[in-house]
């Protein structure tokens, strides 16, 4: 029999448009039902939004990989979005998106992977030894140790910095705060609500975020304008020499 990871208990049936506020509070998956994980593509209407549910993957495929042009990130996306990830590609569309993942892919070039994988590695190590410093038969909440090396991935790989187990505290802590203000956010503006608070909280906790990884971002700039010669192999340094294809 095939492995079927856990999931919330679904629902018999779906939900009224005024139960979904509620049980979707904290989490989209307590709105599911039973047939929202069998059905290739479903489609409920909130107001003034319709909002459809794809589980097919050559329909995830085609929208994602085959015509991605032809399915628009929603502004919704965008504005809950852009206080952390900023204008990037994961909130933009069109000729901007385009443009910025070309550059991108200079960044993450297959040969560029190869050569920061050890610094991945690295990082799955130090996992494995702060790990292996867990006594016998204690509970370990292992939600902040998987942020914590996807953290010390990012640095590693794309900075070429370790990441402090204050910082990766603070990061985690920001992020659990921000994805609750977010979704806030995402179940006010579905519902036509004022948003205004939480949108406010969700720009705080980014705020945390991005200034552990601006002062690293900023330094590597000011080095390079100073004309300092940058020997790491980071993605960072890529992305800094990346030249568009199409413009230059």
């Amino acid at each position: 029999m095939a492995f079927t990871p856990p999931y919330p208990t679904p629902h018999k049936n779906k939900s009224s448009f005024f139960l979904r506020f509620f049980r979707g509070w904290d989490s989209w998956l307590d709105v599911l039902f039973e047939r929202s994980y069998r059905m290739k593509m479903g489609h409920y209407r909130q107001p003034g939004l319709d909002v459809f549910m794809v589980n097919e993957p050559t329909l995830v495929r085609r929208i994602l990989v085959e015509q991605p042009m032809q399915y628009p990130k929603h502004r919704i996306m965008h504005e809950i979005l852009e206080p952390l990830l900023g204008n990037s590609i994961f909130t933009t569309n069109g000729e901007v998106w385009q443009r910025q993942r070309r550059l991108m892919d200079q960044g993450f070039a297959q040969a560029r992977l190869k050569l920061v994988f050890p610094l991945m590695a690295d990082s799955v190590h130090a996992m494995e030894a702060r790990m292996d410093r867990i006594a016998d038969g204690r509970v370990e909440e292992i939600d902040g140790e998987m942020t914590y090396v996807t953290a010390d991935i990012i640095f590693r790989s794309i900075l070429s910095e370790n990441l402090t187990q204050e910082d990766a505290r603070a990061i985690y802590e920001s992020f659990i705060e921000f994805q609750h203000h977010a979704h806030r956010r995402l179940i006010f503006s579905m519902y036509k609500l004022p948003s205004g608070w939480a949108r406010r909280a969700s720009e705080r906790c980014a705020l945390r975020i991005r200034e552990v990884l601006s002062a690293i971002i900023q330094k590597r700039y000011a080095e390079r304008a100073a004309g300092v010669v940058d020997t790491r192999s980071d993605i960072l340094a890529s992305l800094m020499d990346a030249v568009d294809p199409v413009d230059g």
